[in-house]
Formats: structure tokens, sequence, C-alpha cells
């Protein structure tokens, strides 16, 4: 019986929905919407191109449904809502180069949902998201990536068009590296309810410094603005965060330890007539993560984290949909409190863990302990819903 155990897991695994590398970052407790300030792992292509040249040869692919970004499942990407998307890296000589498709941004989606006023919103998401990738260098690596998005629904009462695209510039030496994330056009509009949605600028700016080879720290910071079309009212909305903080990757015992430190602050406005609803978080996060390799086929991982501190200040967010309040709030770790004032967060303690099965030049990743009737992390360990967000690797 023993002997058949990694098969019995193998179709346990593929009888679930599936996500990949955002699994690894979840089950050591990290955020999974950019990547990873200071872990290595394939999603930092998405926060510096630069990184396009340590993750060649190889295929990535993040199961999930095709249409979980609606206005009732909150336009986001969530361990029980998860999005389909993959791609492809290769290396000819010193260039590296890729492309992935499907790479949605809870983020963007939040930005063009707050200009919908319907109280279930016809701007669902950026979609059809194709990001290409090049990169190259030796003692100066360098990468740039362009992204682009377009959605056109024109049947019946619908007339909806979304229409963006982005570059990333990144560089890398030693035990530094250097980003910049421009947006150069983001545009939604619902032509029968006169909402619209125009992007004034968008930037993500950041870097990281190695203390050693186990230690860095990083700073990031990112803003957007646009304005909004109701009808015949316009006004303008501003989104931005940053965030500032400490790594560390030490091997310990029998596998890695992974642990930061940072401060992370949240502004959302949005300028209405009846008001400007405003969301400000501030939270400084520890956390502590430990991954090891159980044998030969099985890799095991966990996380904890929790905010040493954390307060939010919200005002006027009726005056905006509900879906956008739901993902401000519930996005932005509120527990989808939407009333006026100020609150400290309470229960800010997650625990996480995964699971990697590897199977020569391919791998399998996923979160261990969700249960997806109860669309949480319950501390339970079934066959039913084994591992979530699980997704392949394959090496060639």
């Amino acid at each position: 019986m023993r002997k058949h155990l990694p098969a019995i897991l193998m179709l346990s695994i593929l009888s679930t929905s599936a996500y990949a590398t955002k699994a690894r970052l979840q089950g050591l407790g990290e955020d999974v919407e950019d990547g990873t300030f200071y872990i290595h792992d394939d999603r930092a292509v998405f926060m510096n191109a630069a990184q396009v040249n340590n993750y060649s040869n190889k295929m990535l692919l993040e199961w999930g449904n095709q249409a979980t970004a609606t206005a009732g499942a909150s336009s986001a990407d969530t361990i029980q809502t998860t999005e389909a998307q993959g791609g492809m890296f290769f290396k000819t000589g010193n260039l590296n180069y890729g492309i992935y498709l499907g790479n949605e941004s809870n983020t963007a989606n939040l930005l063009r949902i707050s200009a919908d006023s319907g109280a279930t919103p016809n701007f669902n998401k950026n979609d059809n998201v194709v990001d290409l990738f090049v990169g190259g260098g030796s003692d100066l690596m360098w990468g740039a990536s362009f992204n682009y998005a377009k959605y056109e629904d024109m049947q019946g009462t619908n007339q909806i068009t979304d229409d963006a695209m982005g570059i990333r510039l990144g560089v890398m030496k030693d035990l530094w590296e250097a980003y910049a994330n421009v947006s150069l056009k983001g545009e939604a509009e619902d032509k029968v309810a006169q909402d619209k949605f125009d992007g004034k600028g968008a930037y993500h700016l950041g870097g990281s410094y190695g203390l050693n080879e186990e230690s860095k720290i990083f700073a990031s910071y990112k803003t957007s603005k646009w304005d909004i079309k109701q009808s015949t009212t316009t006004y303008g909305a501003s989104y931005s965060r940053i965030d500032a903080g400490y790594g560390l990757t030490k091997e310990m015992g029998i596998g890695t330890l992974y642990t930061s430190l940072r401060f992370n602050t949240i502004n959302v406005e949005v300028k209405h007539p009846s008001g400007t609803a405003t969301f400000k978080r501030k939270i400084i996060p520890i956390q502590i993560g430990y991954e090891f390799k159980a044998n030969s086929w099985l890799t095991l991982r966990t996380g904890i984290s929790q905010n040493l501190y954390g307060e939010v200040d919200q005002k006027n967010l009726a005056n905006i949909n509900a879906t956008a309040r739901t993902l401000v709030t519930s996005g932005y770790g509120n527990a989808g409190k939407t009333a006026d004032g100020k609150s400290s967060f309470i229960d800010s303690s997650n625990v996480n863990a995964g699971a990697t099965f590897d199977f020569g030049t391919i791998s399998l990743d996923g979160v261990l302990g969700y249960n997806t009737a109860l669309s949480a992390e319950n501390g339970k360990f079934n066959l039913t819903d084994m591992m979530a967000r699980v997704g392949m690797t394959y090496n060639f």
C-alpha cells in the first residue's frame, strides 16, 4: 500500500481545482498579487521584469475558472475563486524571453468597479491580459515586459468596452535590484449606463538591497489616478500603496526559514458629489514561514502572519457601489466592515500550509487545509479538499 501512496495522492490532486506558484507563496503566508519582495519565486517576474533571467525553460500553469471575476464574485482572484493563467519562459544564448496569459490584477479590477454606478457593476474585470517578457545581461541583468488587455461586449443591452496596456522595466546586479512598472493606458466604458473609467496614470516603483546573502531590505510605492464619469457627473479617484521592510531567507535544520517584517499603508479615495469616500489602512505585519523537502517527491511548507499593529480609517464608503465596498474592506482585511470611523484589526493571525509534489520535470503545488464547502481555512485535513490553488510547473 505504501508504495502506491504517491499515485493515490496524484489522483487526489488532479481531481481538484488547480493552481500553481501563487500556492507556494500563500502557503508561506505571503501576498500573491504582485509576487514577493524577498522570496525567490517565479511570480517575481511580475514585480521586476529582470527576474525573467532567473526563470527560463519552464512552463507555468495555474488552473482555475475562466470567468470567476464577475460582479457576483467581487471580481477578485481568491483561493475559492481562482483565475486560470499560465505561460512559458525560454532561454536562447544570453537572451531570456517568454509569454504569460491571464495575469489579471485584483487592484485593476477594483479601480474599474469603483467607476460603475450600478449596484451590480457591469465593469467586471481587466480581461484577456497578455504579458510579453524579454531579458538578458550577465553582470548587470535587465528585463522588460509589455502587457495588453482588451475586452468588448456589444450584445443585447450590453455596450461595454475595456482597453489597457503597460510596461515593466527592471535591473538586477549582485545584491540589489530596481524596477519601474508603468500603465500606458486604462479605459473602460458602459455606453448604456454612461459610466466611464479613464485612467490618468499609474506606476509601481521599487527595489531592494541585500545586506548579505540571507537578508535584504526592500521598498515599494504604487499609485494610480483615474476619472469616473457616471451619466453627466465626472469626478476623480486615486489609489496608493507603500511597502517597506526587511526579509530573511535562512537555511535552518532540514529546510529554509522565511521571515519578514514590513510597514504597509493603503489609501483609496473616490470623490463623490455626496461626499468623498476614503479608505486608509496602516499595518505592520510579521510573517514567518518554513519550507523543507520531506523526501524526493514531496516538499512541505507552512507560514503564519499577524499584524503587530493595524488600523483602518474609512469615510463615506456608502457613496461607492456595494461590490467596490466589498473589494476594499474584504480585500484589505477589514472583514467587510463599511461603517465610518477608525478601528483596529482583529483576528489578524493567519496560518497557511502547502505542499509540492515533484515528479521529475513536473511539479504540482497547492495550499493545504482549505475547505471549499465552508469557503475557509478550517484547520482540517481531508482528501475531499486536499489541496486548493493547485497548479503545475514543467521544466524543460
